[in-house]
């Protein structure tokens, strides 16, 4: 299926989420170099590195478009 999807990873500070994430993406990363899955792109955002929750609309455009428009703006693109 190649329509895109979106994983949400919560838990308490050092719980090992961004290991965890980071380690499938490593797995994914050598499936797609072996032919094994389609091209994907990983695109991380950290709550604690935003100024606000409505920047991960920034985050998300700019990991996707390669263009920084406020959050606003962005929100509105990507609907």
């Amino acid at each position: 299926d190649s329509n895109g999807k979106s994983c949400y990873v919560y838990g308490v500070p050092g719980g090992g989420k961004t290991a965890c994430v980071h380690e499938v993406i490593r797995g994914l990363t050598e499936d797609f170099k072996s032919g094994t899955i389609e091209r994907f792109q990983f695109v991380e955002v950290n709550g604690l590195s935003l100024p606000t929750p409505a920047h991960t609309y920034t985050r998300l455009w700019e990991a996707m478009n390669g263009q920084t428009l406020p959050a606003v703006v962005a929100a509105n693109m990507l609907e």
